[in-house]
């Protein structure tokens, strides 16, 4: 990525209606999270991060990045409750295109909450262009999720177009496709609600993953974790890997949902699973594909409602 990106964090600054802390009141909060970083419980060391994360100072930010490049206990952990901290607090503070050069330099897989924290203040602030950058064409496949689920966290209406495209060229490696299709599924669930979610654009996103499955490369974990994010959006009983049969869900919802009032739900819901029901028992090849209603060891998506 280049240093031009930079400079895109400059409008972060809070707002001259909210006022930072008196200089005083920073130095103290500085020598408190001092303390608190100190001590051995996380819960102390995760007040600090918050509270250095809120600051919106730059001596906070440096020892942010410290503790998030060499963490201490718990060490697996630490970098990932820094990043939150951030994306919790920075939203309102902002400290400038400093944070965005830390992500930059923090490129690994490892560093993907912490762009996709910082990529959502971005977005919030500046728009989703640099994220939907990386989302294409990042050269680290989990940065490229990471912006994904930056946008999904904003509900940003690019994704509409976004994932559709980004179906059909998913990467060649089963471990790239399962991260990629994890951060396009999640944001499926993100975006549309109960009222809108089977038409239009939503449907358009929906239709488009459920194409993967007639991909024999795509692996079956990635397929089972779509399943199951369609499962609990559509409210469906069952887990299956038929295309069709979700395509006829999401048909029939749409129809269902057309001019009807809101005392015939029951009687509409009868009707979806009728038909549903017809696509399943034929299936595509003429054989089974339901799933046990709470498989073990997925993806730790929603379990169907």
């Amino acid at each position: 990525m280049s240093g031009a990106a930079l400079p895109l964090f400059g409008s972060l600054l809070l707002p001259a209606a909210t006022a930072l802390p008196a200089q005083d009141s920073r130095e103290e909060v500085l020598e408190e999270c001092d303390e608190w970083l100190k001590r051995n419980p996380p819960r102390y060391h995760i007040r600090a991060y918050e509270a250095l994360a809120a600051l919106g100072d730059l001596r906070a930010l440096e020892i942010l990045k410290k503790h998030y490049a060499k963490p201490g206990f718990p060490r697996g952990q630490t970098p990932f409750l820094i990043a939150s901290a951030v994306g919790e607090k920075g939203v309102v503070t902002g400290i400038g295109p400093e944070m965005l050069e830390w992500m930059e330099d923090s490129d690994e897989a490892n560093d993907a909450w912490l762009w996709k924290n910082i990529l959502a203040i971005q977005i919030k602030a500046e728009g989703p262009e640099r994220a939907l950058e990386i989302a294409r064409n990042g050269k680290e496949i989990a940065l490229r999720g990471a912006a994904i689920e930056a946008l999904a966290e904003r509900k940003d209406e690019s994704l509409y177009e976004l994932i559709p495209e980004l179906c059909k060229a998913l990467p060649k490696k089963d471990a790239e496709k399962m991260i990629l299709m994890g951060a396009m599924v999640s944001a499926m669930s993100e975006l549309g609600n109960k009222k809108t979610q089977v038409k239009g654009e939503w449907q358009q996103v929906a239709l488009s993953l459920i194409a993967t499955m007639e991909n024999e490369q795509t692996p079956r974990a990635a397929q089972l974790m779509l399943a199951r994010h369609l499962a609990s959006e559509l409210e469906a009983d069952r887990l299956v890997l038929e295309p069709d049969a979700w395509r006829a869900l999401i048909a029939a919802k749409s129809r269902a949902g057309e001019g009807q009032e809101e005392k015939e739900e029951g009687r509409r819901r009868r009707g979806v699973g009728i038909r549903v029901a017809e696509v399943l028992r034929r299936g595509r090849h003429g054989r089974s594909c339901l799933l046990p209603h709470r498989p073990v060891g997925l993806d730790g998506g929603p379990h169907p409602r």
